[in-house]
C-alpha cells in the first residue's frame, strides 16, 4: 500500500507501544516496491497545550493526547516525518496527520 492510516489508535498507546506499531508499518511499508514514498495519516485529537494531560487515561490506561511535537517527534523516532497538518474541526483538536516515510539513509 502507498498510504497507511492509523484513526484514533495511538491515542491508546504509550510511546514504546506507538513506537511499536509505527515500527511495524514501517517495515511493511519498505518491503513493498513503490513508485511514490509510503504516507502515513494519523487521525487524532490533540492536545493543544503542552499542559498536563489528561489524569485519568493515564492512570487508567497508560494512553494519552498528544501535541504536534511529541506526535512529531514519535513519527520521527521510527522513520517517519510530518508532511502536513490539517485541522478537521475549528471546535476541537481532531487533525490529520500526514507524514512520509523519510528516506533511508
Amino acid at each position: 500500500a502507498d498510504v497507511y492510516m492509523l484513526k484514533w489508535i495511538l491515542h491508546d498507546w504509550d510511546d514504546c507501544n506507538c513506537r511499536k506499531i509505527l515500527r511495524q508499518i514501517r517495515l511493511a511499508a519498505a518491503s513493498k516496491r513503490s513508485v511514490h514514498r509510503p504516507r502515513l495519516l494519523v487521525v487524532e485529537m490533540l492536545r493543544l497545550t503542552s499542559g498536563p494531560d489528561d489524569v485519568d487515561m493515564w492512570v487508567d490506561y497508560g494512553s494519552r493526547e498528544r501535541t504536534v511535537e511529541e506526535y512529531s517527534e514519535l513519527l520521527r523516532s521510527e522513520g517517519f516525518a510530518i508532511v502536513r497538518v490539517t485541522r478537521m474541526d475549528e471546535r476541537s483538536g481532531l487533525v490529520a496527520i500526514e507524514a512520509e516515510m523519510a528516506s533511508p539513509a
